[in-house]
Protein backbone atom coordinates (compact mmCIF):
# COMPACT_ATOMS: atom_id res chain seq x y z
CA UNK A 1 0.00 0.00 0.00
CA UNK A 2 2.86 2.46 0.91
CA UNK A 3 4.69 1.96 -2.36
CA UNK A 4 1.73 2.25 -4.15
CA UNK A 5 1.25 6.00 -2.18
CA UNK A 6 4.67 6.56 -2.92
CA UNK A 7 3.99 5.84 -6.79
CA UNK A 8 1.50 8.52 -6.98
CA UNK A 9 2.93 11.08 -4.59
CA UNK A 10 4.69 14.37 -5.70
CA UNK A 11 8.17 14.03 -5.71
CA UNK A 12 10.44 16.38 -3.99
CA UNK A 13 12.05 16.62 -7.16
CA UNK A 14 8.52 18.01 -8.81
CA UNK A 15 8.09 20.78 -5.87
CA UNK A 16 11.83 22.02 -7.03
CA UNK A 17 11.09 21.97 -10.61
CA UNK A 18 7.80 24.19 -9.95
CA UNK A 19 9.88 26.63 -8.66
CA UNK A 20 9.67 25.53 -4.56
CA UNK A 21 13.09 27.53 -2.87
CA UNK A 22 14.07 26.58 0.71
CA UNK A 23 13.49 28.84 3.21
CA UNK A 24 16.24 30.60 4.41
CA UNK A 25 14.88 30.16 8.32
CA UNK A 26 15.07 26.06 7.78
CA UNK A 27 14.64 24.62 11.25
CA UNK A 28 16.48 20.93 11.36
CA UNK A 29 16.24 20.12 15.05
CA UNK A 30 16.15 15.80 15.23
CA UNK A 31 16.95 15.87 11.44
CA UNK A 32 20.07 15.22 9.67
CA UNK A 33 21.29 18.74 8.50
CA UNK A 34 20.68 17.16 4.66
CA UNK A 35 17.18 16.12 5.11
CA UNK A 36 14.36 17.71 4.03
CA UNK A 37 11.11 16.94 3.57
CA UNK A 38 7.74 17.18 2.08
CA UNK A 39 4.11 16.38 2.64
CA UNK A 40 1.94 14.72 -0.53
CA UNK A 41 -1.80 14.41 -0.70
CA UNK A 42 -3.42 12.14 -3.24
CA UNK A 43 -6.65 13.01 -3.76
CA UNK A 44 -8.72 9.73 -5.23
CA UNK A 45 -12.56 9.79 -5.71
CA UNK A 46 -13.30 8.02 -2.48
CA UNK A 47 -10.10 8.48 -0.39
CA UNK A 48 -7.34 10.73 0.77
CA UNK A 49 -3.70 9.62 1.11
CA UNK A 50 -1.36 11.15 2.80
CA UNK A 51 2.43 10.99 3.85
CA UNK A 52 6.10 12.50 4.21
CA UNK A 53 8.72 12.07 1.47
CA UNK A 54 12.32 12.86 1.90
CA UNK A 55 14.09 14.80 -0.39
CA UNK A 56 16.10 11.69 -1.39
CA UNK A 57 12.19 10.44 -2.59
CA UNK A 58 11.74 8.04 0.27
CA UNK A 59 8.42 7.68 1.97
CA UNK A 60 8.35 7.59 5.65
CA UNK A 61 5.70 4.28 5.75
CA UNK A 62 4.91 5.10 9.20
CA UNK A 63 3.73 9.18 8.05
CA UNK A 64 1.25 7.20 5.63
CA UNK A 65 -2.34 7.46 6.66
CA UNK A 66 -5.67 6.47 3.92
CA UNK A 67 -8.87 8.50 4.75
CA UNK A 68 -12.40 8.08 3.50
CA UNK A 69 -13.71 10.89 1.75
CA UNK A 70 -17.31 11.18 0.50
CA UNK A 71 -16.76 12.66 -3.25
CA UNK A 72 -20.65 13.46 -3.02
CA UNK A 73 -20.82 15.38 -0.02
CA UNK A 74 -20.99 19.37 0.23
CA UNK A 75 -17.89 21.54 -0.36
CA UNK A 76 -17.47 22.00 3.70
CA UNK A 77 -17.77 18.24 4.46
CA UNK A 78 -14.89 17.41 1.93
CA UNK A 79 -12.54 20.04 2.72
CA UNK A 80 -12.61 19.07 6.36
CA UNK A 81 -11.99 15.53 4.78
CA UNK A 82 -9.05 17.07 2.78
CA UNK A 83 -7.38 19.10 5.93
CA UNK A 84 -7.81 16.42 8.38
CA UNK A 85 -5.87 14.41 6.41
CA UNK A 86 -3.46 16.91 5.69
CA UNK A 87 -3.36 18.16 9.50
CA UNK A 88 -2.84 14.93 10.53
CA UNK A 89 0.29 13.80 8.26
CA UNK A 90 1.74 17.87 9.32
CA UNK A 91 1.25 16.87 12.91
CA UNK A 92 2.87 13.88 12.36
CA UNK A 93 6.01 15.74 10.98
CA UNK A 94 5.89 18.33 13.75
CA UNK A 95 6.38 15.60 16.35
CA UNK A 96 9.27 14.27 14.83
CA UNK A 97 10.95 17.74 14.52
CA UNK A 98 11.26 16.93 10.53
CA UNK A 99 11.77 20.01 8.55
CA UNK A 100 8.90 20.22 5.80
CA UNK A 101 10.05 22.44 2.75
CA UNK A 102 6.29 22.39 1.16
CA UNK A 103 3.10 20.30 0.43
CA UNK A 104 2.25 18.88 -3.13
CA UNK A 105 -1.21 18.06 -3.82
CA UNK A 106 -2.75 15.54 -6.67
CA UNK A 107 -6.24 15.67 -7.61
CA UNK A 108 -8.26 15.24 -10.95
CA UNK A 109 -9.33 17.82 -13.32
CA UNK A 110 -10.22 19.72 -14.54
CA UNK A 111 -8.74 21.81 -12.18
CA UNK A 112 -6.63 25.62 -12.20
CA UNK A 113 -3.40 23.64 -10.49
CA UNK A 114 -1.36 27.14 -10.29
CA UNK A 115 -4.74 28.90 -8.84
CA UNK A 116 -5.89 25.65 -6.89
CA UNK A 117 -9.44 26.37 -8.18
CA UNK A 118 -11.45 23.57 -8.21
CA UNK A 119 -13.58 23.48 -12.19
CA UNK A 120 -14.91 19.78 -11.18
CA UNK A 121 -18.04 19.62 -12.95
CA UNK A 122 -20.41 17.13 -14.56
CA UNK A 123 -18.48 14.17 -13.51
CA UNK A 124 -20.52 12.78 -10.57
CA UNK A 125 -17.20 13.54 -7.90
CA UNK A 126 -16.54 16.91 -6.23
CA UNK A 127 -18.92 19.06 -8.05
CA UNK A 128 -19.66 21.06 -5.05
CA UNK A 129 -15.77 22.36 -5.19
CA UNK A 130 -16.28 23.51 -8.16
CA UNK A 131 -14.99 27.24 -7.97
CA UNK A 132 -13.65 27.05 -4.49
CA UNK A 133 -10.39 27.63 -4.10
CA UNK A 134 -8.96 24.66 -2.41
CA UNK A 135 -5.42 26.41 -2.03
CA UNK A 136 -6.64 28.98 -0.17
CA UNK A 137 -9.38 26.79 2.19
CA UNK A 138 -6.38 24.52 2.65
CA UNK A 139 -4.13 27.00 3.65
CA UNK A 140 -6.47 28.58 5.98
CA UNK A 141 -8.25 25.26 7.44
CA UNK A 142 -4.59 23.90 8.15
CA UNK A 143 -3.17 27.35 9.11
CA UNK A 144 -0.31 26.70 6.66
CA UNK A 145 2.50 29.85 7.18
CA UNK A 146 1.75 31.70 4.32
CA UNK A 147 5.75 31.22 3.27
CA UNK A 148 5.33 27.01 2.61
CA UNK A 149 4.96 25.80 -0.74
CA UNK A 150 1.82 24.52 -1.16
CA UNK A 151 1.16 22.88 -4.93
CA UNK A 152 -0.93 21.29 -6.98
CA UNK A 153 -0.97 19.08 -9.70
CA UNK A 154 -2.84 16.64 -11.69
CA UNK A 155 -3.11 13.15 -10.02
CA UNK A 156 -2.20 10.98 -13.18
CA UNK A 157 0.50 13.42 -13.86
CA UNK A 158 2.03 12.95 -10.37
CA UNK A 159 1.26 9.50 -10.73
CA UNK A 160 3.89 9.19 -13.77
CA UNK A 161 6.23 11.32 -12.33
CA UNK A 162 6.64 8.63 -9.17
CA UNK A 163 6.89 5.56 -11.62
CA UNK A 164 10.12 7.63 -13.06
CA UNK A 165 11.13 8.69 -9.67
CA UNK A 166 10.75 5.28 -7.45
Amino acid sequence: MASQFAEKMMSFRQLLSNGFKPRANMRRTGAMPDEVFAVGLDIGGTSVKSGVVKNDGALLPESVCIDAVDAEASADEILASFTAALSRVLEFARRRSLDVQGVGVGICGPFDYEKGISQIKDLDKYESLYGVNVKQALRSRSQLSPDLPLLFDNDAASFARGEVWV
